[in-house]
This record gives C-alpha cells, structure tokens and sequence, in this order.
C-alpha cells in the first residue's frame, strides 16, 4: 500500500508517563538514593521516547492530496479511486458502489 504505519498512543505509554511524574514527585519530598535516581532517569527517557515516537505519528497520513482516508485494518487507507475537491465539492469515486439505498443530486427528505 505504501503507507507509513499509524503509531497509536498507547496506554501504557501514558502509565509510564504517570508512574515517573509520581516518582519525580517522590524524589522531591523525601531522600532518594542515587541508584533510584538513575532508574528513574532511564525510564523518564524511554517513555519519552516511546511519546515522542508516537506523537510524531500522528502526522503521517494515507494517500496524496485530495484523497479520502478511511480505517484499513486499524491503518490509514486512501486511493487515488476515491477523492474529493473541497473547492468544488465534487467527490470522484471510480469503481463500483454497493449500497442498500443511494440518494444522488440534490435529493432530501
């Protein structure tokens, strides 16, 4: 397909997240031996990480300019097949539809 796989944000991304705040907590109101700082250290950097890798997911997007995007498996999708023109609000779609009730062109209830 070509397209960048979507990192989500993971739960436990923010558990760890939370797990070195409260221990960052800890380490400012009551002694904290060096050893213990350190770990803490490790793991503030890895979640960091782990964050910053996710967030700049999130920017990644399917397919090129004016294509549709939908859910493919839990990954963005997109096709040159199917796009809308915002300009015009023309929605081109080239293949088959299979619908159970299709109302076309200005059509209301």
């Amino acid at each position: 397909m070509g397209v960048a796989p979507y990192k989500r944000l993971m739960h436990g991304d923010w558990i760890s997240l939370e797990r070195i705040i409260n221990d960052l907590y800890r380490i400012l109101n009551q002694d904290t031996t060096l050893a213990e700082m350190s770990d803490i250290v490790t793991q503030a950097n890895a979640a960091i990480a782990a964050l910053e890798a996710a967030l700049a997911a999130l920017d990644d997007v399917a397919g090129s300019d004016t294509q549709v995007q939908w859910n493919n498996e839990g990954d963005f999708g997109a096709n040159a097949n199917f796009t809308f023109d915002d300009a015009t609000n023309i929605l081109n779609l080239t293949g088959t539809i299979k619908t159970t009730r299709l109302l076309v062109g200005g059509v209301t209830e």
